[in-house]
C-alpha cells in the first residue's frame, strides 16, 4: 500500500477499513468514506482521459479470410471455396 497511496489520510483511511474487513468486521456495505470515495472518483475521470482498458480498432480480417481461403484451395484444389 506504501508505494501505491501517499501518506496521508487516505492511506490512513484505506488502512483502517483493510484492517475492520480483515477482523470480520466490516464485511458487507458500509457508509461511503469520503477521503477514498473521492480518491476513486479522481482516478476514474484520470483513466477515462487514457488509453487504459479501452480496446484496439479491430484489426482487418480480410486478409486473414483471404489467406485462409488460399490455403484451402491448395489443399483442396477444384473444390469451391
Amino acid at each position: 500500500m506504501e508505494a501505491t497511496l501517499p501518506a496521508g489520510a487516505l492511506r490512513e483511511a484505506v488502512a483502517k477499513l483493510t484492517l475492520e474487513k480483515a477482523k470480520g468486521a466490516e464485511l458487507d456495505r458500509g457508509p461511503r468514506i469520503p477521503v477514498i470515495g473521492d480518491f476513486l472518483l479522481a482516478e476514474l475521470a484520470r483513466l477515462e482521459d487514457s488509453q487504459f482498458g479501452r480496446l484496439p480498432e479491430k484489426p482487418p480480417v480480410e486478409p486473414l479470410n483471404a489467406l485462409f481461403r488460399s490455403e484451402l484451395a491448395e489443399i483442396y484444389p477444384g473444390a469451391e471455396i
